[in-house]
């Protein structure tokens, strides 16, 4: 059996480039990792025909429809092993809240599965065909903090860019969540089309010389969340803003909204 964190993420930017004609979208985001995220409990069937999964939150589908059981089918297809697991899933990460809880534990079932089998795949591998399930199962498969392109499946390690003492991240997710496929439709974008705003490469260029602020921290998807769940989104980040947060953002398409504190010390 093997425990592993199976951690939530936060965008420190993310821009949305254009909408493809396949009906995906390009875009370009640092990714960070976060010590919060839910815990896998992993461990190989010793018979049975079919993967188990159990969770502490009614709502997670436990069928064929679960990231979860797609990683394992995958890795199955890919490596010809043909052990089956079980997987207790204790979720934290939260629902709908735009923190990749879904691609994450994708990705922790795909490592677990590999050092069950006794690792027959390269991490590159991994990565791979985790962007065949999600654009951004690959990240979790990283070193915690990327420069993520293209779906979001094209991962390049680079430094945090955020360090102890400087600050500690806190995240905020109202009960309401956003759909991410609502989300990107509310954006509005047509195929070939594209969105103005900063450049990524500059974003990316001044984080590293400057560090994170609200200047750097830009979220194409955050306008169109704020149409979903309005006036929620627009309520919390004041909120979180008049108590003293430098830089506050939606993480991903929402709904959860992230901050930072210059005078925390744990991150």
């Amino acid at each position: 059996m093997t425990r592993l964190l199976s951690p939530a993420k936060t965008n420190i930017f993310l821009r949305i480039t254009k909408k493809r004609d396949d009906g995906f979208h390009e875009l370009a985001s640092v990714f960070q990792a976060l010590s919060l995220g839910d815990t896998l409990k992993v461990s190989v069937l010793e018979s049975g025909g079919k993967d188990v999964l159990r969770c502490n939150v009614d709502s997670v589908p436990l069928d064929e429809s679960n990231l979860i059981v797609k990683a394992f089918n995958l890795f199955r297809r890919r490596t010809g092993q043909n052990k089956f697991f079980d997987c207790e899933i204790d979720k934290r990460t939260p629902l709908e809240g735009g923190m990749g809880g879904g691609s994450s534990n994708c990705a922790t079932a795909l490592w677990a599965a590999n050092e069950l089998c006794g690792s027959p795949a390269s991490t590159n591998q991994l990565i791979e065909w985790g962007g065949e399930l999600g654009s951004d199962v690959g990240f979790f498969l990283s070193e915690g903090t990327a420069y993520c392109t293209g779906r979001g499946e094209i991962v390049e390690n680079v430094s945090p860019p955020l360090q102890t003492p400087q600050g500690a991240f806190w995240v905020v997710k109202p009960q309401e969540g956003c759909p991410t496929p609502l989300v990107y439709k509310t954006l509005g974008l047509k195929p070939g089309e594209a969105l103005n705003g900063p450049d990524p490469v500059a974003l990316r260029e001044r984080l590293v010389r400057e560090g994170l602020s609200q200047e750097v921290c830009v979220n194409d998807l955050e306008p169109p969340a704020q149409k979903v769940i309005l006036p929620k989104l627009s309520q919390i980040k004041d909120a979180l803003k008049k108590d003293g947060f430098h830089t506050v953002l939606l993480s991903g398409s929402g709904a959860t909204t992230y901050a930072l504190h210059s005078v925390c010390s744990c991150c």
